[in-house]
């Protein structure tokens, strides 16, 4: 049976030609030792609280650098205890340079089916406007992120032939040139 590292401690590992890199085979490819850490951090909740475990609910990475194909150790260190809710740190370090950085949010697990489907009123389709209202088009609307803007008497720039600048609009899609006039 093949492995990807060969445990040499509690915290000391020794990855194995299976983790070469494509590019280079000195360097390690980084997506098993993801793998390694968020294992670690599972195995050090569930052995610290296994009357309660949490679940690894969100997964942050940094990679600090190249990680090269020798012996490396792994810490594992609670960030933020808690009852319901924590933050955990792994730190992969070679030659004391850390190379590579999880923080992981571990929640309670607990049964959502009360909430689950609640009927919340749909958002209108694109282009989709309310009673008295009409759709815009082309590039006249402003940007969709703006907000709504009032009515002015100024004449503003739209396109040829165009008397919209007295009216107001209010965006209704996520691209610009979506909106609908008041």
């Amino acid at each position: 049976m093949s492995s990807y590292f060969l445990r040499l401690s509690e915290t000391s590992f020794e990855p194995t030609a299976h983790v070469g890199g494509a590019w280079n085979p000195d360097e390690q490819h980084v997506a098993p030792v993801l793998g390694l850490l968020a294992h670690l951090v599972e195995a050090e909740h569930v052995a610290r609280r296994p009357e309660a475990p949490l679940a690894l609910a969100r997964a942050n990475y940094d990679i600090l650098g190249v990680i090269p194909m020798a012996r490396f150790d792994v810490e594992v260190r609670v960030v933020r205890p808690g009852r319901t809710i924590e933050l955990v740190e792994a730190t992969l370090s070679q030659s004391g340079r850390a190379a590579l950085v999880l923080r992981a949010w571990m929640l309670q697990q607990t049964d959502t089916s009360a909430i689950a489907g609640h009927p919340l009123p749909q958002m209108p389709r694109a282009g989709t406007c309310r009673a008295g209202r009409r759709p815009m088009s082309g590039p006249v609307a402003p940007s969709a992120r703006s907000t709504p803007v009032a009515s002015t008497s100024a004449p503003v720039a739209h396109a040829a032939g165009s008397d919209r600048s007295t009216r107001s609009w209010r965006a209704s899609g996520s691209r610009p040139g979506r909106g609908c006039w008041e």
